[in-house]
């Protein structure tokens, strides 16, 4: 089986990457933690690693399927890296927040 990069800058791509990025992110965080070694680096700036990490594999599939770099494609990346990014926040911000199916959590008013 081969894996094509170019499906990271597609809407489906997109999605996929920012759930990737968000479960990274989180064993980042419980590895530092458990491993007590800087887990300042990953705990409160999530969203400052799904940018990074967001724009590193948009930056990388980028150059991996373009042979000649365009002002119209690096706009195209620009843009799933931007979705991408913020899936990846919002993933995060899902995943890490109580649902209000949990029991014992009641609607506020």
């Amino acid at each position: 089986m081969e894996f094509d990069l170019s499906i990271v800058l597609t809407a489906a791509g997109a999605t996929a990457s920012a759930a990737l990025i968000s479960g990274l992110i989180e064993v980042l965080k419980r590895a530092t933690v458990s491993l007590g070694i800087a887990a300042r680096l990953v705990d409160g700036y999530e969203a400052t690693w799904a940018f990074i990490l967001s724009g590193a594999l948009a930056g990388y599939a980028y150059l991996a399927t373009v042979a000649v770099p365009d002002p119209a494609n690096a706009f195209g990346v620009l843009l799933a890296w931007l979705g991408i990014a913020r899936l990846a926040m919002a993933t995060h911000d899902v995943v890490t927040t109580r649902s209000l199916m949990t029991p014992g959590l009641t609607r506020a008013g």
